[in-house]
């Protein structure tokens, strides 16, 4: 499989940044980031149902792309709009998954997610939840509205020491151990998809803001 690296990101935001959260996002932080070497492509929503309000994953050659020195470096050097933006996220979840799964071409305009968060960083998802969502993600792909679905499983990576961007966000990082993401066309199917449930996951919809890919 390649382009298997999964960085995703669940996170709210102070409603007192107003737009310039958004212009942010828009005209600095996703281009940034999608420029890095090695990013290939980021996808990020806004949630129709499920909290955070916010998510994002970016697509990367491998896992190790999101610990690599020029990303590290970005990390280490916030711009002047990227520090005062960051200090107003909430409730930050953000995670290097490997794609370890997938099945489908096509990306949709909407989205259910299904993921298992760690417990406190510290304990973990039983095998038997994370089997439980490779499961789910095979079932949702049998359906044909179902355009595309990926597992994404945590990935044991080298973690790098505490970087100037985690330092502005209010609170530590939450990660997940294992997610299911499904893309669909429409939004009553994304609806669908996510009345299935697996004993300790979180399920949010989604709804696609914008999508930006690499050159």
């Amino acid at each position: 499989m390649t382009n298997d690296g999964i960085l995703a990101i669940w996170h709210d935001v102070g409603e007192e940044i107003g737009d310039d959260y958004e212009r942010w996002y828009f005209q600095e932080h996703l281009p940034e980031r999608v420029g890095v070497p090695g990013f290939v492509a980021g996808r990020r929503y806004e949630a129709v149902a499920g909290a955070p309000r916010f998510l994002t994953y970016y697509e990367g050659e491998s896992p190790q792309i999101f610990v690599s020195k020029p990303y590290l470096d970005r990390l280490n050097d916030p711009t002047p709009w990227s520090t005062s933006v960051l200090r107003h996220f909430r409730d930050t979840n953000r995670t290097i998954c490997r794609r370890t799964w997938d099945a489908g071409t096509i990306r949709g305009a909407w989205g259910t997610a299904i993921r298992v968060n760690r417990d406190d960083g510290e304990g973990g998802a039983t095998a038997d939840t994370v089997a439980a969502l490779r499961t789910l993600g095979r079932a949702w792909a049998d359906d044909w509205w179902t355009l595309r679905v990926e597992i994404w499983t945590r990935e044991e990576v080298p973690p790098p020491a505490k970087t100037a961007e985690a330092e502005l966000r209010t609170a530590p990082d939450r990660y997940i151990e294992a997610a299911v993401f499904g893309h669909f066309a429409r939004e009553k199917d994304a609806r669908t998809a996510a009345e299935a449930r697996v004993a300790g996951g979180e399920t949010g919809i989604y709804r696609l803001l914008c999508e930006l890919r690499g050159d």
